[in-house]
Order: structure tokens, then sequence, then C-alpha cells
């Protein structure tokens, strides 16, 4: 009798330890709750405002690849900016040509023939490289109808930290609607577009900043002493 006492005593002892060791077991090898993974942030409006050194330095390299095929067309631009000064020098037709924004007037220079021509119309500063809405807004928008931005978070370009956004654009014309879908990558510390993939029906437009320096050399902002002034309509026949 007493034998069969301590057994029950030691039975029911035994219960709560080996709850225990089942519900630790239990707990070390349950997953827990499944979480999805944070949905990016749609807005309608842009989530992202773009600022432009008020100095700097930088090469802008445009790839376009047409949707019907053929070689892909690349221009790269040196550009340049110190405060109401701006310069841009790019390949045209196999010859340099330089546009100089200096405040008050405009120039064409010809590095090759070493002449240069005071330019009519709108000076560069009136068309920096990326609008605060996204990079190169004419070429997004021609009559959107709807703008969807989305946050895509972040990613390293030449070794910086930048912010990755998706901006899809309908464009409306007489008889069709198009879609146009841009990545642009922000530069956190810059503040500033520094790459952007356009796909369009038209074809792959790819845009990306490199070798950006936050100086400028003041030089970049004269006209050499030995360059000659002519006529636009002179330059213009030459760069043809």
């Amino acid at each position: 009798m007493a034998l069969a006492v301590r057994c029950r005593i030691l039975t029911v002892g035994l219960i709560p330890i080996a709850i225990l060791f089942w519900s630790c077991t239990t707990k070390r090898g349950d997953p827990g709750p499944i979480t999805s993974p944070t949905p990016p942030l749609v807005s309608k409006t842009p989530p992202f405002k773009t600022k432009e050194p008020n100095t700097y330095q930088a090469i802008r390299s445009v790839t376009f690849s047409a949707s019907s095929g053929g070689d892909s067309v690349v221009t790269t631009t040196s550009i340049a900016r110190d405060g109401e000064l701006r310069r841009s020098e790019e390949n045209s037709g196999g010859k340099l040509v330089v546009y100089l924004d200096l405040a008050d007037r405009s120039f064409v220079l010809l590095p090759q023939e070493k002449i240069y021509a005071e330019a009519a119309g709108t000076p560069l500063s009136s068309h920096p490289p990326e609008t605060a809405d996204g990079p190169d807004e004419i070429y997004l928008h021609t009559a959107p109808i709807q703008s969807i931005y989305e946050n895509l978070g972040t990613e390293t370009i030449n070794g910086q930290n930048s912010s990755k956004y998706r901006v899809v654009v309908k464009n409306s014309s007489d008889t069709t609607v198009n879609e146009t879908e841009t990545l642009i990558w922000i530069d956190d510390s810059l503040g500033m577009p520094v790459k952007s993939v356009t796909r369009s029906a038209a074809g792959t437009r790819t845009m990306e900043l490199s070798s950006i320096s936050l100086t400028a050399d003041r030089h970049l902002f004269e006209i050499p002493k030995d360059y000659q002034k002519v006529e636009p309509r002179v330059l213009r026949q030459r760069i043809r």
C-alpha cells in the first residue's frame, strides 16, 4: 500500500516536469508566426525631392536602345557647375562641342577649331540635367494621365548609398495610352539622381553619372584667349 502511494506521488511529481520539457522543446522548434515582407510604399505624388549641387563636376552617360533593334546609341557628356556658371561638353558628329552658360550670356565653342560663337536662345541653366520630379521630365511626360511612385528601398551605386524608386507614367495620345516605367536612384548624400533606367514603347534609355566631384575648375568656365569669335551661322556650318 505504501509502495503504491509513493508511486502515485512520484508519477504526479513527474507530470509538471514532462509538461515543462515538452513546452520548451515546442518553443525551440516553433518558427513562430509567418510574416509577409513589408510592401513597397506606393503613392501618386513624388515621395522624394531632388537637388543639384551648387558646385560639382561629373560625366553623364546616356545609352538608348530602340525596341526595333539595332545598335545602341551612347552619348557621353562632361558637365560642370559653379553657381550660375555651367559647362556641358559633348561629342557631336565626331566633333567636340562645348556649351557655356556665363550667367548673362551663353556661348558655343569648337575646341578642335578654336572658334566660338554667342548662342541665341535658352541658356543651359534653364535645363538642369535632372528635374525635381525625376529624370528628364520632358522625356517622361508628354501628356500624363496618371503617375505612380514606388519606394524600393536602398541600393549601393558607385560605392554610395542611394534611394531607389520606381515611377510609372501613363501618357495619352489621340488614340492610345502608353505606359513608361523609370527606375531612379537618388544619392542619399547629394540628393541628386545618379542613375535612371526608362523603358517605353520606343526603347530603353539609361542615364548614369560617374566621376562626381563637388569641386569645379574655374578655368572650365572661361573662353580661351586664343579662340576666334565667329558668327553663329559659321559655327553651325562647321558642326555639320
